[in-house]
């Protein structure tokens, strides 16, 4: 019997050893997290009843700016459900009640207390956004923040890195009417919810550089609560304000191809009513004005004057005065812009792909010749099979008195390859290109019997 004793003695010791563990197994969210709307805790033992838990009391206390309802999710899973997501720039402390025990009795071991903060604030978007490349010179940025930021902290841990500036540029905080005038600029979808910030750098922005806002570690809400990290957005501004013109040329050295349009080209867009009065004026005063937008538009980004020009001729640039961009930026240079054209580029055009002659006709096909050199040479070959001795005698004396190939199509095998190989013909390469051995065509001088053409130019028309 005292054998049966001791050893009930010793599992009732042990038992109650096991029993005195108790504690939270594990505790989320900690530390800096964002968002928060929810926070539970799982304890190594039962704490309450199962069944029906609405009345059992909470395990902890709260102390949080935003106000949740305390619910137990099952006898060892307890939860805190705040009301909203949790701003930025908050502190919430759960302690557990000094007289917590288990389901039986046993009191809390271990941590008791857990601490989550949702960090200072920070920019949740901006306008213009992350990565734009046109920004203004002197461009005020819009914040929309996912907590209230005190401008002192702002002030102080918020400012601008510009690419070639070795020193950080500060901000300045734009309040009263002229931020409230700069959000109601904006489109409807582009204006902030509460809150927000409008910041502007302390100096004009250099062109065409790349701009960092840097949102820096130590900007605060009014609880104190503090950013830890630096975030950063990335923009460059526009280039200067300036003129480019654009045409088509033989080569990068030649000047403009006269049967092309020419284009003037601005960096940022002009109304048209300034744009319309841009005018190429040539040496002799005749000038030239761009044509119409093809659909109405208040501005435009840039300017097309029609073809065709008279060759090798310069034209001067005449822009209205006091002529400025959608910002209201003047031209970067006053210097003179002027534009000249080439002579005339050599041609050699046939009216179509491809022609038909009649047999029993005075045979032609027109090609059109402007600029080739007198000894042009072409190339001729028979499209057709060989034909009897007798049809090649009758077709000998027409043949001899043509500058081209002419043959009579009497079965469409005969034509169809070589309208194959037409229809995907390039200028690059001749179509008689890559033929089968023994097929070389003949060459044959162009004539021109004017000798070397010469141009002739009349508004709207030319011709040889």
């Amino acid at each position: 019997m005292r054998r049966a004793v001791g050893w009930a003695a010793v599992v009732l010791v042990a038992g109650a050893a096991a029993a005195q563990a108790v504690t939270v197994e594990r505790f989320t969210p900690q530390g800096v997290v964002k968002p928060v709307r929810q926070a539970t805790a799982l304890f190594s033992a039962p704490m309450v009843p199962f069944g029906d838990l609405r009345d059992v009391a909470p395990p902890f206390t709260v102390d949080c700016p935003v106000p949740g309802k305390s619910r137990w999710v099952d006898a060892r899973t307890w939860a805190y459900d705040f009301d909203r997501d949790l701003p930025a720039g908050l502190r919430c402390v759960f302690t557990a009640r000094p007289d917590l025990a288990s389901l039986t009795g046993e009191p809390l071991d271990g941590e008791t207390r857990f601490e989550l903060s949702t960090g200072g604030p920070s920019i949740e978007s901006a306008v213009p956004s992350d990565g734009s490349e046109r920004i203004d010179e002197q461009q005020a940025f819009v914040l929309a923040l996912d907590g209230e930021a005190t401008n002192e902290s702002i002030v102080a841990h918020a400012g601008f890195e510009v690419d070639g500036v070795a020193e950080r540029i500060g901000v300045d905080l734009i309040e009263g009417a002229d931020r409230d005038a700069i959000v109601a600029g904006l489109p409807y979808w582009l204006k902030p919810d509460a809150p927000f910030v409008v910041v502007k750098a302390r100096q004009t922005f250099p062109n065409d550089t790349k701009i960092h806002l840097v949102w820096g570690a130590g900007v605060a809400g009014p609880s104190g609560v503090a950013t830890d990290q630096d975030q950063r957005l990335d923009f460059q501004t526009r280039p200067r304000f300036t003129i480019e013109t654009r045409c088509e040329r033989e080569n990068a050295k030649a000047d403009c191809t006269p049967l092309t349009p020419i284009r003037l080209v601005f960096s940022a867009p002009v109304s048209w009513e300034q744009a319309r009065k841009v005018e190429l004026v040539a040496g002799d005063g005749k000038r030239l004005s761009p044509d119409a937008p093809n659909e109405p538009s208040e501005f435009v980004g840039e300017l097309e004057f029609p073809p065709p020009f008279p060759p090798e001729t310069t034209y001067r640039v005449e822009l209205p005065a006091g002529l400025q961009d959608d910002a209201g930026r003047a031209l970067a240079s006053s210097e003179p812009l002027t534009v000249k054209t080439a002579p005339f580029p050599p041609l050699a055009k046939f009216a179509a792909r491809f022609g038909l002659l009649e047999a029993n006709a005075e045979p032609a096909l027109p090609v059109t010749i402007r600029n080739l050199d007198p000894d042009t040479k072409g190339q001729e070959l028979r499209a057709t099979r060989e034909r009897p001795g007798e049809l090649r005698a009758k077709l000998q004396d027409l043949y001899a008195r043509l500058s081209g190939s002419v043959t009579k199509v009497e079965k469409a095998e005969d034509v169809l390859p070589w309208l194959r190989r037409l229809s995907t013909a390039r200028r690059s390469r001749s179509m008689f290109g890559g033929l089968p051995t023994g097929t070389a065509p003949r060459t044959f001088t162009l004539p021109q019997p004017d000798g070397p053409a010469m141009e002739i130019y009349s508004p709207g028309r030319m011709s040889r």
